[in-house]
């Protein structure tokens, strides 16, 4: 069985375990990890589809709740063989109609 780990989430768990480490190793893991972008890593990169993590983080909310918005059909996941994606669109749509229905409240 093989697992997954981001670097990030990695590094953030050295750093809890040994302060003294930390450093050598996450220095390690940005030499190994291929640069996402030519930002400083904290931007998400532009594009039409985003992963559920790149969507959660660019719309601050877990991947939980864009698994249930998609469940009741306000938002529509794409997905390309077993990799979801969400529009960009679809989520820029639904914030406007989550601003709309806010500002519509007395």
């Amino acid at each position: 069985m093989r697992f997954h780990l981001d670097p990030e989430d990695v590094a953030a768990l050295v750093e809890a375990l040994a302060p003294a480490v930390a450093e050598r190793v996450i220095r390690e893991l940005r030499r190994q990890t291929p640069a996402r972008s030519q930002t400083d890593g904290d931007e998400l990169p532009d594009g039409l589809l985003l992963t559920p993590r790149e969507a959660a983080r660019e719309y601050r909310v877990c991947t939980r709740t864009l698994t249930n918005l998609a469940a009741r059909g306000q938002i529509t996941p794409i997905k390309i063989g077993t990799a979801t994606r969400y529009s960009r669109a679809d989520l820029e749509r639904w914030v406007q109609e989550q601003t709309e229905a806010a500002a519509a409240v007395p």
